[in-house]
């Protein structure tokens, strides 16, 4: 009977602390959203690097083939949340790799031989500013 404590003991411990990991990552995930600081767009010396809550890409300038700012994309099934990274698809583009707030109407999209990139930020005034900044790399 012992021996069925400890291995219950000693599975459920793993599972306890993977619980609570991922509880507080959850929740470090949330605040960025809150405060706006889901994206982090860094321009680098000859990429553009860009970080998510969840995943990260580094865009080499010369890979970008055409780079455009649109009011709207379209995606085959809507994304209602204040925040989304991953992979969706889209009506225009195709799957596309994406780090947008979905409700500020203002995109980034940026064409690459292998992949189409959508960005954005939290507000529309500093999507454009990204998009001017972007333009002159």
């Amino acid at each position: 009977m012992k021996h069925s404590r400890l291995a219950a003991w000693l599975l459920g411990f793993p599972g306890l602390l993977l619980a609570i990991a991922f509880i507080l990552i959850s929740m470090h995930q949330n605040n960025l959203v809150q405060n706006h600081q889901a994206n982090d767009f860094t321009f680098e010396k000859d990429v553009l690097c860009i970080k998510g809550t969840g995943l990260s890409d580094k865009l080499a300038y010369s890979s970008m083939k055409k780079i455009e700012c649109v009011n709207k994309v379209e995606t085959v099934r809507p994304v209602d949340e204040s925040y989304f990274n991953g992979i969706v698809e889209t009506k225009k583009y195709g799957d596309a790799r994406v780090y947008v707030y979905p409700h500020t109407k203002k995109y980034i999209v940026i064409h690459t031989p292998k992949k189409i990139y959508i960005i954005n930020e939290y507000s529309v005034s500093k999507t454009e500013k990204l998009y001017r900044e972007l333009k002159q790399h």
